[in-house]
Parts: C-alpha cells; structure tokens; sequence
C-alpha cells in the first residue's frame, strides 16, 4: 500500500505516519519543509515539489477526462 499525508508533519499526521508504517505502507509526507527521513518506509516532500512535477492545469480540464 502507498500513502500520501498532507500536513504529515503535525499532531495528527504524525500518528498517522506512524500508523501506516506499522501497516507496511510506504508513506509519502507533504509538509512545508524538506525533512531527512526517520524511517526506510517514509519519504519526504515539499508543496512546492509537488507543483513543479505535476502536469499543468491546462491539462486538468474537464474535456480531458
């Protein structure tokens, strides 16, 4: 399983990060700010690199779904 938290780095993300590592789900924490990784089955990502590797708007319309 694979699992994306926004806000991953405060009260409630934190428990659930912890939750799905005991799961075994890789975890993917979107906060504000870069953070090193504190377990093989979390990663780290920031807003921003969030927004420069999705696809531009332009093709989120609705024609195109």
């Amino acid at each position: 399983m694979k699992v994306a938290i926004a806000g991953g780095t405060g009260f409630i993300g934190r428990h659930l990060t912890q939750y799905y590592i005991q799961q075994k789900a890789s975890v993917v924490v979107v906060a504000r700010k870069k953070r090193k990784p504190d377990h093989p089955l979390v990663r780290y990502a920031t807003w921003e690199e969030l927004e420069t590797s999705l696809l531009p708007l332009k093709a989120w319309t609705r024609s195109s779904i």
